[in-house]
């Protein structure tokens, strides 16, 4: 898994509900499509059933405009979140916590240290995820996934989960931030947070910039660029190769009105940026990878930092 699913997950998977910001000053209203792509999504995997929401907010997470709701499910203690793709209705994230005043899933009374695997393994683990798999028309082979115990949890039975997980590609080439993640909780065998960021296809392109001008693109960028002014060293790693990736552009996640185009990726260099933190961890020889992706066609930086 990329650094910046690592720290994506870090974020959204911290159980509780959602601190995120939504612009004003419209509410996108959710169409009778929105709706039956939720239901169908839920009923994939759950007895969870969605009241009549007419308007959400627009969503934080994904890289295409999305459409946030919450609501109680009453019947099973539960408060769900949700973010939708605003155009298609794809469900790209889902997450569901205990009710407030309700038991939560982690009781660090009664944690007696049992390993989760002697109650859900693996390979039971990745049964229960396979019905959002189905519904999202990814591969049902365990092999094609890495299932392991999540990273920010001990792997107990009180607190414990499973994550079953995978980067996508789109015709075998890789795409920047594009994955799946399923995590079932151990204690309730219940899948309790989907993330899912699905490629979509590239444009066409006529003309491609080479490595080695990408690189120079990058040299140029980060001296000015306000983040990577911070480090102490910045500067393209030019042991490690370019490579070819796709890369949904950072502008789409901000656009109101949809257009009528369908959207479509950019093929792009990823240029790697050597970054050390401070002067000690550079006398220490601790660097960090930094991948930034180099539209081939324009030569524009596709990343947005802020």
């Amino acid at each position: 898994m990329t650094s910046w699913l690592f720290v994506t997950l870090s974020v959204i998977c911290a159980w509780k509900e959602p601190n995120i910001y939504y612009e004003p000053p419209s509410r996108p209203e959710l169409t009778t499509m929105h709706m039956d792509q939720l239901r169908d999504f839920l009923a994939s995997f759950s007895a969870i059933s969605p009241p009549k929401i007419e308007r959400g907010r627009w969503g934080r997470l994904g890289w295409l405009p999305t459409i946030a709701v919450s609501f109680n499910d009453l019947e099973h203690d539960r408060r769900v979140f949700v973010e939708l793709d605003a155009r298609d209705g794809t469900v790209i994230f889902f997450m569901r916590n205990p009710l407030p005043g309700t038991p939560a899933f982690y009781d660090p009374e009664k944690d007696k240290g049992e390993p989760m695997e002697a109650y859900l393994s693996a390979e039971e683990a990745f049964e229960l995820a396979l019905p959002v798999l189905r519904h999202l028309n990814l591969s049902t082979q365990m092999d094609d996934y890495t299932i392991e115990p999540h990273f920010a949890r001990r792997p107990t039975l009180a607190e414990g989960s499973w994550s079953v997980e995978r980067e996508l590609t789109y015709n075998g080439i890789e795409c920047y931030k594009c994955w799946i993640d399923i995590q079932v909780r151990a204690a309730t065998r219940e899948v309790e947070l989907v993330s899912y960021q699905p490629p979509i296809p590239p444009r066409a392109i006529s003309s491609r910039i080479s490595k080695d001008e990408a690189r120079a693109r990058v040299s140029q960028w980060i001296k000015t660029d306000r983040e990577f002014s911070r480090f102490a060293q910045a500067s393209v790693d030019e042991s490690e190769d370019v490579r070819e990736i796709l890369v949904i552009p950072p502008e789409f996640k901000k656009m109101r009105t949809l257009p009528e185009e369908p959207w479509q990726s950019s093929y792009c260099w990823e240029v790697p940026v050597k970054v050390g933190v401070s002067e000690a961890h550079i006398r220490k020889g601790q660097f960090g990878i930094v991948p930034i992706p180099v539209e081939m066609d324009t030569g524009r930086i596709l990343i947005d930092l802020y």
